[in-house]
């Protein structure tokens, strides 16, 4: 019971598979096209990742700091990028309006949430392991940054994904840390840039990674043929991700 409840844990956010419009991308370090995302799209890229593999992408700039402190042992990343068109206006999403129990559980597919202080809530899960239902909990930091705290080439490389549509020039910047959530997980992190296009669309552009001990996960997944960790876990974190997108695009 011990080994299946690490397994339902590193799972964290497994939802039922969703049929979206989606162009998937073969590089996270794709550039983000207006002739995509504008038809409705959610432009998108997964990669398989090990730490020094990581630190060659552009996307590495959002975690330096913790990049450069791994082992490449035992260390394995999935990482992300997505862009995609909310049809919520950039006021709808604003920071005041997203961090609350009824937005937040929408988006994480949550049956539980409190709120332990002011960006960080306490957030339970109902998952399935091998089709036993079990619930999981971590905890979701969530907030709004200046954009000069990420550094300057961070910054940049943001805002470049989004020139190539025009706005009315507001912008915002959010970060989401989800923590204690494993012996197998040192972080699940993202930052979000939101564009304001017109009155009622938002253009949204962000940066995922997930990082993991690889050797733990594979004595929980890789039992070839039947499974492997890798088609487990990202089929996982695009599941996870893609519900994300859909809650607030539509």
């Amino acid at each position: 019971m011990k080994a299946l409840s690490l397994v339902v844990i590193l799972l964290t956010l497994l939802f039922n598979a969703f049929s979206y419009a989606q162009t998937e991308e073969k590089n996270i370090d794709f550039t983000v096209s207006p002739g995509v995302i504008l038809d409705g799209n959610i432009q998108v890229a997964f990669e398989w990742l090990t730490p020094n593999d990581f630190r060659k992408k552009e996307l590495s700039l959002m975690d330096v700091p913790k990049i450069s402190a791994l082992h490449p042992t035992n260390n394995q990343m999935i990482a992300s990028k997505v862009a995609f068109i909310s049809k919520k206006s950039f006021d709808d999403l604003a920071y005041s309006k997203m961090n609350n129990t009824a937005f937040i559980s929408d988006m994480l597919n949550s049956i539980d949430i409190r709120q332990k202080a002011t960006d960080v809530w306490y957030v339970t899960n109902r998952v399935k392991a091998y089709n036993i239902p079990m619930r999981v909990s971590f905890d979701f930091k969530f907030k709004q940054v200046a954009g000069n705290t990420l550094g300057p080439q961070l910054l940049n490389y943001i805002k470049d994904e989004g020139s190539a549509l025009k706005g009315t020039g507001r912008q915002r910047f959010l970060v989401l840390d989800m923590t204690n959530l494993s012996q197998l997980m040192y972080r699940n992190y993202s930052i979000v840039y939101m564009k304001e296009i017109s009155l009622t669309e938002t253009l949204i552009v962000s940066g995922i990674i997930a990082g993991f001990d690889l050797k733990t996960a594979n004595a929980f997944f890789n039992f070839p043929p039947f499974s492997s960790t890798k088609s487990t876990m990202m089929g996982n974190m695009k599941s996870q991700i893609l519900h994300m997108c859909h809650s607030i695009q539509k």
